[in-house]
């Protein structure tokens, strides 16, 4: 017989051997919650929302305990007792945004490395301990207890403990570049971080006092050992990506070689991660193992020993993660106690956010404990798969059972599987924050993994060997390290070419969270397995979905900068090519302009066109050039030498793209066009106003777009598609940046302009 009563009981979760899960996930609602709180109707809702949903998360789990109901409201007590601690005295103590002040502080930036590295990067800016300021006016300092970021001079050596004293000015902060763009101010704040300033002058006033002694110790030999890991390598970025994968220095990797390995999925191995932690850990273990250290000692040790390494990384939210689970593990191994995996990770979480409520906002953190978690799940489904592939070999009699290739199809399904449960883990979260998917990243991180550990496994014999007098040794040590980061360099540059790497429009919060919510459920050990079986398949057409994108429309951009009469365009075409810019603008218009494009899921543009070389429509040109890769750059029949053009036609030839002049359309007028495989351009100009006609596309997805700006008044843009017009009238705006959108449909025209 069933009822109310057996279908509630249907739909209870057993955590018994990981009771820290529900706690975890309701404390992150409550801190949700509490975030999300705001005095308007949709922030009350969405409020509301995460309350239920922590509280429904502690209804549905068995057996009952009374004491995850207080998990909820402990959560927002966490973040307003974390805000209360931060009362923001300094930006209220400023009298404008952008003020000058002198700072007295301590550095508080892991990063920052000895005299042994000089030949690596310093990082442009560090965090730093505000212990006294002094405003322009003010007699004496006054005491301040806030951490800001300070961008240094260049060239500027100091590092961690050092007491100094800065000179320069408080930065304002500027909001996101477009609705749902990356913001830089929240992201200083779920890092504990209160202002930006930029320092003009640097003054050291001693060294470190207290408990800061030890851990400059530590960093003082973290440098030792990363100057004898990177000698009689190759000059280059080798060295620089040998310290990213082992001891963090991220400052030391380039920018394009920072986004060749996001794009090729492969970020996770250019920082210290988990993986890292886990490979040291392994290593450490059997160094303690070899040295004949009982059981108990050996994992009440290691700990230690890991948490001196990751504190010599930077202490990453993700390593630091990591490093909290392999302690709860090993300790309570030390202890005899067994417990479930899951429940360290949870226990981990717990203790990140009750130290810090925000870092649940942050990419890393959601990144780490996700894929971490889905690996968990996943790993008795690869062991069962291992083991039925093993299957024929245990019918022999033991003597004639192949132990390699046992470990051999043993070895390779883990391996395989790995990657592809952690390549799932991670797409959720790369379309909704980056606008990416990176199938390439499948086989790319098989074999990346591989050669990561035999990296980090060879670092602590090459360190030993450089400290012999002979430099032999070191040098074959070297050149096999030089042969490993080729072969590091090579996957990363097929991972991350534009088959393998697509841009997408960036998916909803709400698609995400279901794309995760039926990942978990086809994972989930308890559910029925055709369940599971509906759910993977859910899973799997969701992310066709969120790929293929069917609710993105194609739309024109208009963006305004300060005292700009002429907006940067840019126009996707219904064929879904790549889209046509028009005007690089300035370097504030730009960025609104880019981050509207990364959000639509554009990383080239078919065609770049600067009809005339002034700051207001050239000043980014370079940097669009570079971040955009036209297929094609229009520029004037002639330009200046030096100029902002002239940079940006070197660059394009460099490139091997297409460049186009805009040519006299009549002797006598004063028309100019061109013309490109994907469209065309004609410019008029006088001294009272600019018209330019842009043509893109052919039939049926052709698209003219006519836009008169005059130097005062409002600006007149007419917009056809297949001949129906779209178009409206916008008034140019007042205020220095803003971002119109139309949307190219002849049944629903909209022009959308945020707050």
């Amino acid at each position: 017989m069933g009822g109310p009563h057996t279908t509630l009981a249907a739909l209870r979760w057993p955590c018994d051997t990981c009771p820290a899960v529900p706690a975890a996930l309701a404390l992150a609602a409550g801190v949700q919650a509490a975030l999300a709180w705001q005095p308007r109707p949709a922030a009350v809702a969405a409020s509301l929302a995460w309350a239920a949903l922590g509280l429904a998360i502690t209804l549905i789990v068995t057996p009952w305990r009374r004491w995850r109901l207080l998990c909820l409201p402990i959560g927002m007590a966490l973040l307003v007792i974390h805000d209360l601690q931060r009362p923001d005295a300094i930006a209220h103590a400023l009298p404008r945004p952008a003020c000058r002040a002198s700072l007295t502080g301590v550095v508080r930036d892991a990063g920052c490395h000895s005299d042994l590295l000089d030949d690596q990067a310093e990082p442009a800016a560090i965090v730093v301990a505000v212990t006294r300021l002094r405003l322009p006016g003010q007699p004496a300092d006054q005491p301040a207890d806030e951490r800001v970021m300070a961008a240094m001079p260049r060239g500027t050596r100091i590092a961690y403990g050092d007491r100094v004293a800065l000179e320069g000015i408080f930065l304002p902060e500027s909001p996101p570049a477009c609705p749902e763009a990356f913001d830089y101010r929240a992201y200083l704040r779920n890092q504990g971080l209160d202002m930006l300033f930029k320092a003009h002058a640097v003054q050291p006033l001693g060294p470190p006092q207290g408990l800061d002694r030890l851990t400059r110790a530590l960093l003082d030999l973290r440098d030792r050992l990363a100057d004898r890991l990177v000698s009689n390598l190759t000059p280059g970025d080798h060295a620089g990506v040998l310290l990213a994968m082992t001891f963090g220095f991220r400052q030391t990797m380039p920018a394009s070689v920072r986004d060749a390995f996001l794009r090729s999925g492969a970020i996770h191995v250019f920082s210290v991660s988990g993986l890292h932690v886990g490979i040291v850990a392994a290593v450490l273990g059997a160094l303690l193992y070899a040295l004949a250290v009982p059981y108990r000692w050996r994992h009440a040790v290691l700990p230690i020993a890991v948490g001196a390494y990751v504190l010599m990384t930077g202490a990453a939210p993700p390593a630091v993660r990591a490093w909290l689970m392999i302690s709860v593990l090993s300790w309570s191994r030390a202890c005899l106690v067994a417990i479930a995996p899951l429940n360290g990770v949870a226990l981990a979480a717990i203790i990140l956010i009750g130290a810090q409520p925000r870092v649940i906002n942050q990419a890393g953190f959601l990144y780490s404990f996700i894929t971490v978690s889905i690996l968990i799940l996943g790993w008795p489904l690869l062991t069962t798969l291992a083991a039925d592939l093993c299957e024929r070999q245990l019918w022999r009699p033991r003597r004639q059972r192949s132990q390699r290739l046992m470990r051999l199809v043993r070895g390779t399904t883990q391996a395989v599987g790995t990657s592809l449960l952690a390549w799932f883990g991670g797409s959720g979260l790369m379309l909704h924050l980056s606008g990416m998917i990176v199938p390439a990243a499948l086989p790319v991180n098989v074999a990346l993994v591989v050669v990561a550990n035999l990296l980090i496994v060879l670092a602590l014999p090459k360190i030993l060997l450089a400290c012999l007098p002979w430099t032999l040794p070191d040098r074959l040590a070297a050149a096999a390290m030089d042969a490993l980061l080729e072969s590091i360099d090579l996957l990363v540059t097929c991972g991350s070419a534009p088959a393998g790497s697509w841009a997408v429009p960036a998916a909803p919060a709400w698609l995400t969270a279901l794309y995760y919510a039926l990942l978990f459920a086809a994972l989930a050990p308890r559910l029925p397995a055709a369940c599971r079986r509906l759910s993977m398949a859910l899973t799997v057409a969701l992310l066709a979905v969120a790929v293929w994108a069917p609710w993105h429309r194609p739309a024109l951009a208009l963006v305004w900068g300060a005292d700009c009469d002429v907006p940067v365009v840019a126009l996707e075409r219904p064929d879904r090519l790549p889209p046509v810019v028009l005007h690089a603008g300035t370097p504030d218009a730009y960025r609104t302009l880019d981050a509207w494009l990364r959000l639509r899921g554009h990383r080239r543009a078919d065609a770049l066109i600067v009809p005339w070389d002034a700051r207001r429509a050239a000043a980014a040109a370079t940097t669009a050039t570079r971040a955009l890769q036209p297929d094609t750059l229009v520029l004037p029949e002639s330009t200046r030498a030096g100029s902002y053009l002239d940079r940006a036609t070197r660059l394009q030839l460099q490139r091997g793209g297409r460049l186009r002049r805009l040519r006299d359309a009549t002797p006598d007028g004063p028309a100019a066009q061109a013309r490109w495989p994907g469209g065309a351009i004609r410019v008029e100009t006088t001294p009272e106003r600019r018209r330019f006609t842009l043509t893109a596309g052919r039939q049926p997805h052709l698209v003219d777009v006519r836009i008169d700006a005059r130097s005062t008044g409002p600006c007149h843009l007419q917009l056809r598609r297949n001949g129906i017009p779209i178009g409206h009238s916008c008034d140019r705006p007042r205020h220095q940046r803003r971002l119109i959108t139309l949307t190219l449909d002849p049944q629903q025209p909209a022009l959308r302009s945020p707050p």
